[in-house]
Formats: structure tokens, sequence, C-alpha cells
């Protein structure tokens, strides 16, 4: 203690020198870390600088014109989308009045019913294809038209497809809500709108039908091919189908294309037979399968040469289940009028 009272002041500054000299060490960290950083950045701006330098046309060359160069890549760049044009449809813009979107509303609902008649797909009772809000009407609102005649083109289109896949039945199709009549939630996306872009006009819809694993791969080729209108599949739900109908038995075709109290029979393009698609195997009840065909499925005449090691596979390969599915889809149309590009100044 004696020995510390002397050297008070030598002690003293001792331990104020240790804490400058670790404050030097903290400084000279943080600034050598700081440093390494703006050098870090310093390299990635002049890597930066050699890619631009090295690109083609370099910036600072006399011989290329750099601007004849965007000119001639805004005149490819406006053929490219001259050729994507065509396969999307424009907006529909010609004038209509009440007169005239009866007359086509009455016209396309008709060939709509008459369709599915034709094709064998079942709809409910008297369906409008959610158009059952201008069903009795007469006057239209003028600044609507055009959308709803777009919306009733589209629809046509959408059931077209349907019906081109021989789907068993169309259960709904919605639409977004245009007219102030369109208040039926079930008929409409309520709480989905159309929307636009500076290139097109995107419309949504949904569509449920049933049918089988075939139908929903020629539905989705068909949305595909369609001329009509552009649509693109957003979601696909599939789920089993609440009632099937009873399976019939093996050769027993059901006749015609209605059942008791006229109803239509999903199933008699197959005839009859198995909830699948029956034509891939020649049809049901062995119509159109060779004799080795048909008993080889344990669709033809008993076979005495079968052993008991030999099971009986009789309709466990045609045996698919009905399924419904929802597909959720918008329908795409460009704007009137040429797709913006870069301008050639």
């Amino acid at each position: 203690m004696a020995w510390i009272k002397r050297n008070v002041i030598l002690i003293v500054g001792a331990i104020c020198s240790l804490g400058l000299l670790g404050f030097a060490g903290f400084f000279l960290y943080t600034k050598y870390e700081a440093n390494r950083a703006i050098t870090d950045e310093l390299n990635g701006n002049i890597t930066n600088l050699k890619s631009l330098a090295n690109r083609d046309p370099h910036p600072g060359t006399a011989e290329v014109d750099n601007i004849s160069f965007a000119k001639a890549e805004a005149v490819k760049l406006k053929e490219f989308l001259g050729e994507v044009k065509q396969f999307f449809p424009e907006q529909i813009t010609v004038p209509l009045d009440s007169r005239g979107f009866r007359a086509m509303l009455d016209t396309t609902i008709s060939g709509l019913q008459k369709g599915a008649e034709g094709s064998g797909v079942k709809l409910p009772d008297d369906y409008w294809f959610t158009f059952a809000a201008q069903k009795s009407a007469v006057q239209f609102d003028t600044n609507k038209l055009s959308t709803l005649a777009t919306q009733l083109i589209e629809v046509n289109e959408l059931c077209k497809v349907l019906y081109d896949a021989k789907v068993v039945a169309l259960d709904s199709v919605r639409r977004a809500p245009i007219a102030d009549e369109d208040k039926d939630w079930q008929d409409f996306l309520s709480e989905q709108k159309g929307t636009t872009n500076e290139f097109a006009v995107l419309m949504p819809y949904e569509v449920t039908f049933r049918g089988f694993s075939p139908e929903i791969s020629r539905v989705l080729e068909g949305l595909i091919r369609s001329k009509g209108a552009c649509f693109v599949v957003k979601n696909v739900g599939i789920n089993r189908a609440d009632a099937a109908p009873v399976q019939p038995m093996f050769g027993m075709p059901m006749m015609g294309g209605r059942g008791e109290g006229g109803e239509s029979n999903p199933y008699s393009r197959y005839g009859g037979l198995m909830q699948g698609d029956a034509s891939r195997y020649g049809g049901g009840g062995g119509r159109g399968m060779t004799p080795d065909m048909a008993s080889r499925y344990g669709l033809g005449p008993s076979q005495p040469n079968r052993t008991a090691q030999q099971p009986n596979i009789r309709g466990s390969i045609l045996d698919e289940k009905l399924l419904k599915v929802t597909l959720t889809l918008e329908s795409v149309r460009l704007l009137k009028g040429e797709m913006p590009v870069l301008a050639e100044e």
C-alpha cells in the first residue's frame, strides 16, 4: 500500500494509457472495416465499369451509331408484337343498341342450349349462362353494352370448348358483374372485377363441370386452341362428384340419349356401361372389341381354360370415377390501337 501511495500518479497514468490504447485499437478496427467496405464497393464499381465498357456496342465508339441500333431494335420489337398480337383478340368496340344486343343475346343463348343438347352435355334447368338477369329486359345501359357483348361472346366460346370436349354436365359459369341488374351471387364473381392495363383487358371467369380425366384434358387443350377468345387458366380444382349415377350392368346398353322422365343420360355415348371413357377400349359391352380383347377383360363368354391363379379383372381397368372440375381463368383482349413500343425519333 505504501508503494501505491508513493506512485499513485504513475499508476493513474498507466491506467489512462491502457484505456487510450484500447480505444485506439477499437477505433482502428472500425476504420479498417469501413475501409474494407469502401474497397469492396470500389471493386464492384470497377467490375461494372469494365462490363459496360466491353458491351456491344461500346458507348464511346464513334463507329457505332447507338441511336440507329436502338431504332433497329425497336423495329424488331414491333414486328414481334405484330406476330404475338394475332393470338389475342381485340376488345369489342362496335356500337350496339338495346335492340341489337337483345337479338344477339337471344341468338347466342339459343345456340348454346341447342349445342348442349346436340353434344350430350347436361345443363341446369332453363339455364341462361349468367345472363338470366337480362332474360326479360328490353332496355340496357348503352355504356355497358360493349362489355356485356364481350362477356357474352367469351361465355359462348368457353361453352363451345366444353361441348367439343364432350363433358358430362355443365354445372355453372360465373363471370364478373357488369350491369346494374347483375346481382345474383350464384352467377357472378362478386369479389372479382375486370382489370385494364396499358396493353389489354383481363376479365375473370369460373366454370364448373363434371366429367372424366379424358374430358378434362380435352377441355384444357380446347382452351389453348380457342380462336374466338384467349383464356389463361389460373387454377384447376378437381374433386369427386357427389352424386354419380348407378353403374349399369355389362351387356345392357342404354339406347338413345335420354332415360326415364326425359332426363339426359350422360353415359349414353359409352353404351351405358362404365363411368369412364369406354371408347378407349372399343366401346361398352364388347362392341368394337375382338374376341381376344373381350375375353381379356372379362367381357366375353366364359373362359374354360382360366385357372385359379388367373384372377378375373372384369371391369377393374374401366372403373373411373366421375369428377367435378372447377376452372378459374381469365380472358385477355388487347386494347384497340398499336401496342406501345420504343419511339423512333
